[in-house]
């Protein structure tokens, strides 16, 4: 019996010795002290949290831990052999391009706007053409804003009025999502005054030009920091009239406003218009749920100062979106059309459960987007997110055939009186190709404002899309990018990407930095989960809420699928996802940790029992559900990757990465995870969190600091996979 406890001392003995054997050296993490746990009983349910301190951000002693975390995970990144070559090589891909054009907008008068940058450049700078053919000039650049902030803004986006006399562009600074709006005024080619603040990004507009130009509204929010969890409530669609003094600018849609109508706190008051002759103004409570109320205001009233907002259609529509063509409304709509139909209805007559259906569902493709133009109406489609597809539609549909095979084509046009459509395509190994459709020659016709770039090392790369079958049958697709003859040996270094979640689906995308992965050797997989839209709204209604379990179930049975298929083997299997994709990253690893090498969480969700608590959580709870209900809070619990870390079970090393100014995600999602598997006696793998004091969500400051984000993700990937290239120097 003593010499059986003496073997068991030694055991511990031992255990205990060897607990850092996998740090690179003896650097301890950084600790906090004096932590008082929390306990909070959730209906039966009692969960006793031991890092709630870490959620206050103005707390000096948590702002020093997490400085030092990021402090201990660059000791790391930075020694990691090869990460630099990753850069260069990012950077080499970035300079086969003398410049990039991004966000083209052309006005009624064919005037072009769009933003460039130069391959030796760091940030986009605003350009304007006057005509496709005419010198471009150089309008703007972030730099020209001073303010006391001193750190660098970027030009987030930007919108000209109608006529191309005055642009509202929106800057952001610290990679944050609040922003600063300025006026640039064509005829005297400077910036007004009267610079706008705190305005907040919901939807695909910073700034909505009125018919008249003489002003625009924007959406605005209450705080200066991502600390205040009452930032993005109450939020307002104001209207600004150039010229005035900022702070006489007028609430026309809110919750405020409009006292008849159930806006929540929580909602985000948006306010769209579709073309410069439409009569109608359209108002949603929106968020980052499926779907939304909507409401619409005659211009005329608007102009007058009556704010006669009057319902338009309701949540259980299933309105995705919309647009007024003279008094017809039409719409996407997936109401008994998971996969959605393009409908409309007249105002005199506004029925929405009686109205017209233009373009039935089709069976195994979503429709994306519409455009109505004075030919007819063009609308595009996706088969599993991956294949795009345009259409025509004039009393009969029409499939056009686009010039190539694209993953995602995105359309646009100038006004349902004119017939101009631009598609611009892409795929995981295409770049972008920018072209006008003539619908008399049914040709398309390039152009591109960006110079075609050759990347012979792409050519020797394929792309795989598979369907992979999960627990309980469903086929999720699944697409894999590699080198082609990559022998299936187990021994691929194998990068899995995955979110799902508000119905987004994760569509192919042209991005060089990206397939460096590949180019170093490994296989690169993006998973297209339940929660996403890539099947429809079934697709995403099946990851939602209560059903959220599918999400990482898929996600699992992509991972198990790598394996067994031998393109790769838990030893050099890597997992990776951000913002609401944390969920899914967090649980596959809680679930199956020996299934994988690696884990990295950027900007993830991972404590779902407190999203409430972040400043956009009332806005996640549409999507995962209410702690204040008794069904949804038990679906918060088990998606809950924070309280599933169990203490006796060896967990992968794991890499978060946070912004400290974020505002849709709160660092301290990360910062608990962390601080909870840092303190796992038994996991003796690496835990790093990079932190940076001047990035939100969005990580967008500069294209050097872009790429050396990726590449330190990269190259820890990389390294945990045994890589020979990436070790610690």
């Amino acid at each position: 019996m003593k010499q059986t406890i003496i073997n068991l001392i030694l055991l511990l003995l031992i255990l205990v010795g060897c607990k850092n054997t996998n740090k690179i050296n003896d650097i301890n993490e950084p600790l906090l002290s004096n932590i008082e746990p929390v306990s909070d009983i959730y209906y039966d349910t009692l969960i006793t949290d031991h890092y709630r301190q870490i959620e206050d951000l103005n707390d000096t002693t948590v702002l020093n831990w997490f400085k030092e975390q990021g402090q201990y995970a660059n000791t790391f990144l930075s020694n990691i052999s090869g990460r630099q070559n990753l850069i260069d090589l990012m950077k080499k891909y970035d300079a086969r391009k003398l410049y990039h054009i991004d966000n083209i907008k052309v006005t009624k008068n064919d005037s072009y706007f769009y933003l460039k940058r130069k391959s030796d450049e760091e940030i986009f700078k605003l350009y304007y053409q006057k005509s496709l053919s005419s010198n471009e000039e150089m309008l703007y650049k972030p730099s020209d804003l001073k303010l006391d902030d001193k750190n660098p803004f970027i030009i987030y986006d930007y919108s000209p009025d109608w006529d191309g006399n005055k642009i509202a562009i929106a800057l952001a600074s610290r990679g944050s999502d609040k922003m600063q709006i300025v006026i640039y005024d064509m005829a005297t080619k400077s910036i007004l005054p009267q610079i706008i603040k705190n305005n907040f990004n919901a939807s695909s507009q910073v700034a909505l030009w009125l018919p008249n130009n003489k002003g625009f509204i924007y959406l605005s929010y209450n705080s200066d920091t991502a600390q205040n969890r009452n930032a993005l409530l109450n939020t307002k669609a104001m209207y600004y009239k150039i010229g005035d003094d900022v702070s006489n600018a007028i609430d026309v849609f809110s919750k405020a406003t409009c006292l008849n109508f159930n806006i929540k706190a929580e909602d985000f008051p948006i306010v769209s218009f579709g073309n410069q002759t439409n009569k109608y103004l359209v108002g949603v409570a929106s968020g980052p749920n499926s779907f939304d109320d909507g409401y619409y205001l005659k211009i005329e009233d608007f102009y007058k100062g009556e704010l006669n907002w009057k319902p338009l259609y309701k949540k259980e529509h299933k309105v995705i979106h919309g647009t007024f063509v003279d008094d017809d409304f039409v719409f996407i709509s997936v109401n008994n059309a998971p996969n959605g139909n393009i409908s409309r209805i007249n105002l005199h007559n506004p029925d929405f459960n009686s109205s017209e259906i233009l373009v039935q569902e089709k069976n195994d493709e979503v429709i994306q987007d519409f455009k109505v133009t004075s030919s007819g109406l063009y609308y595009n489609t996706t088969i599993n997110g991956v294949e795009a597809k345009l259409y025509f539609y004039n009393n009969e549909d029409k499939n056009i055939n686009l010039p190539g095979k694209f993953g995602r084509i995105f359309i646009d046009n100038k006004s349902y009186l004119e017939s101009d459509l631009w598609v611009t395509a892409t795929g995981w190994l295409t770049d972008k190709q920018r072209m006008k459709y003539d619908i008399k020659s049914n040709k398309f016709i390039e152009e591109s404002l960006t110079p075609k770039a050759d990347f012979p090392e792409f050519e020797n790369f394929m792309i795989e899309e598979l369907t992979i079958k999960s627990h309980d049958g469903e086929l999720v697709p699944l697409s894999v990018i590699s080198k082609k003859g990559i022998k299936k040996d187990g021994n691929n270094p194998t990068l899995l990407y995955g979110y799902g979640a508000y119905g987004i689906s994760w569509r192919p995308y042209f991005l060089p930095d990206w397939l460096t992965w590949v180019e170093n050797g490994g296989i690169i997989c993006f998973s297209h989960i339940r929660g996403g839209g890539e099947k429809g709204d079934s697709w995403h209604k099946m990851g939602q809420k209560n059903n959220k379990p599918n999400s990482w179930k898929d996600f699992i049975a992509c991972s198990e699928f790598l394996i067994e298929n031998k393109y790769t083997s838990n030893k050099k299997l890597v997992i990776y996802g951000g913002s609401a994709g944390g969920i899914v990253i967090g649980k596959s690893m809680t679930e199956r940790p020996d299934l994988y090498t690696a884990v990295i969480s950027e900007v993830g969700m991972l404590n779902a029992v407190r999203f409430e608590n972040m400043p956009g959580g009332l806005n996640h709870a549409k999507e995962f559900g209410y702690i204040t209900d008794s069904t949804e809070c038990k679906g918060l619990i088990e998606m809950d990757a924070y309280l599933h870390i169990d203490n006796s079970v060896k967990y992968p090393p794991f890499l978060a990465v946070v912004g400290m100014n974020d505002l849709r995600v709160s660092p301290w999602q990360s910062g608990k995870f962390v601080a909870k598997l840092q303190a796992n006696n038994w996991s003796n793998n690496t835990t790093l969190m990079m932190v940076d004091f001047n990035e939100g969500h969005y990580f967008n400051s500069t294209k050097t600091k872009s790429m050396e984000k990726l590449a330190s993700i990269f190259s820890f990937a990389f390294w945990q996979t045994g890589h020979p290239e990436y070790q610690n120097k």
